[in-house]
């Protein structure tokens, strides 16, 4: 048996490399051996080695390397454990082969530590090009120390070729990723409807969650309840919640999502003010700069923002300064310090806050637009903090959109306290343009919430359940109701 070893160190490669570990998995003459390291062991980032185990797939080693900083001396760092944790595990499986895919720096140590123990490596996705990025310069390391070299293009191919490797080694295969969306069979939305009708009628029709020991494991949110019985799973995956449909619950008020904008002033450790401090700290300490200041008898003291002094719509504006902006589909909030009506405001607000066009909050809009800002924050090494990978990863609103209601629209369960849940109501898909267009016209609104006494960071997008009718394809109510 030969023994083939795949290193995985997060979601963007394991998906690419499912079909390939089944592959050898199913061979009469290969031994599959698996290595998740870096982010797969990351419980900020999911602990997503359980999708692993949940695959079916055995993992042989994990590697430890993830430090908790980003800064380069700690990914500098993380390198060098990773290089001992390589070479441990190296020693135990004793390899044949091994199959690196792309460009991530744990993966320039797993191919180093092989190349001295004379382990010979596969590369996949070698000679494509990351312009400003150390990522090319790990790419094409790995590719010098690579002996077979699967490429995803003719140009790669070329270059691979240019680098000095033996074309007899190269191989033009395309991306192994084809072979995963070849083989998955998307439901289509006849059959996506007929099957969530069908889980109503089943489990739902005529119910009251209130009494079913079901809204107590979701905290007496019915929306999750209905989720539940119509065969999703409350998850935050950023996926439509059922094969295709987003899922809400009728209400006078409807959200698209809890939207964090990708990025945040208190993220942002080019100023003083949050140069130490975590997260949700640092998110106080901007609440108590610009946020207003309340006394309520039942919560005490604590700052907020929220309610009317946060803007709505496009072009608002509030009493302290903040206002709401669109250009180009991206969507900002600024502080400007001149237009801050309050006479505290010299005392309460930074110096290095104090000044106009100060940006707060920003969402990429399309997809090309979140790519630049991502890239500029990485190339640049921005002390921007920025998650990009693992479930609660900042995306484009373009995505967010596309992923959620753009496949096949809405379905909104219809309840009240008589008949409990008596219909459905399955709305039209909606893309990006749509998503703005409502929002200019005022149909989508703005509503957060931050405040001193939570560490969560509220972003709602919401409409009016009269507008949202407007974007009725089709009502189910069966015929007893």
């Amino acid at each position: 048996m030969i023994k083939v070893c795949i290193v995985t160190g997060g979601r963007m490669d394991y998906g690419h490399l499912y079909k390939v570990m089944k592959a050898i998995n199913s061979s009469s003459s290969l031994e599959l051996q698996i290595i998740a390291t870096c982010m797969h062991l990351s419980p900020e980032f999911g602990n997503t080695y359980k999708r692993i185990e949940a695959d079916g797939f055995e993992i042989n080693k994990k590697v430890e390397c993830l430090l908790s900083s980003d800064t380069p001396s700690s990914v500098a760092k993380s390198i060098g454990l990773a290089t001992i944790g390589f070479a441990d595990s190296y020693l135990d499986l004793k390899p044949d082969l091994l199959i690196l895919m792309g460009d991530r720096f744990e993966l320039l140590a797993a191919a180093q530590v092989a190349l001295i123990m004379k382990i010979r490596i596969a590369h996949i996705s070698g000679g494509d090009t990351t312009e400003g990025a150390y990522d090319e310069s790990i790419r094409h390391s790995i590719t010098k120390m690579s002996h077979l070299h699967f490429v995803t293009n003719l140009e790669a191919f070329n270059r691979v070729q240019q680098l000095g490797e033996n074309p007899k080694y190269i191989f033009n295969v395309g991306s192994p990723t084809i072979d995963y969306i070849k083989e998955t069979q998307m439901i289509s939305k006849e059959e996506s409807k007929a099957k969530i009708i069908e889980s109503f009628l089943k489990n739902v029709v005529g119910r009251f969650p209130e009494s079913d020991d079901l809204i107590k494991k979701h905290k007496g949110k019915k929306g999750h309840w209905l989720e539940s019985n119509l065969g999703g799973k409350i998850d935050a995956d950023g996926n439509a919640d059922l094969d295709g449909f987003e899922c809400k619950i009728e209400s006078k008020k409807i959200s698209w999502g809890d939207w964090g904008p990708p990025y945040r002033i208190f993220c942002d450790k080019s100023y003083d003010l949050f140069r130490k401090g975590n997260a949700y700290k640092n998110m106080w300490k901007f609440v108590e700069a610009l946020g207003v200041k309340r006394n309520d008898l039942e919560k005490g003291i604590y700052h907020s923002m929220s309610g009317e002094h946060v803007p709505t719509y496009i072009n608002d504006s509030t009493n302290i300064g903040l206002s709401l902006e669109e250009k180009n589909s991206d969507i900002s909030i600024k502080y400007n310090f001149d237009k801050d009506l309050r006479d505290s405001k010299g005392l309460s607000v930074p110096k290095e806050f104090q000044k106009n066009n100060l940006l707060i909050y920003k969402w990429y809009g399309s997809d090309s637009s979140f790519k630049t800002f991502r890239e500029n924050i990485i190339e640049n090494n921005l002390p921007i903090k920025v998650q990009f990978e693992g479930k609660n990863a900042a995306v484009s609103l373009e995505e967010r959109i596309r992923r959620k209601f753009g496949v096949y629209g809405i379905v909104v369960g219809l309840y009240d306290q008589k008949r409990g849940f008596y219909g459905l109501k399955f709305l039209k898909k909606i893309v990006l343009d749509d998503w703005l267009g409502f929002f200019k016209n005022k149909d989508v609104f703005y509503d957060t919430g931050l405040t001193t006494r939570n560490k969560r960071q509220y972003n709602q997008w919401r409409s009016n359940a009269k507008f949202m009718k407007t974007l009725e394809e089709d009502i189910y109510i069966p015929k007893n109701f």
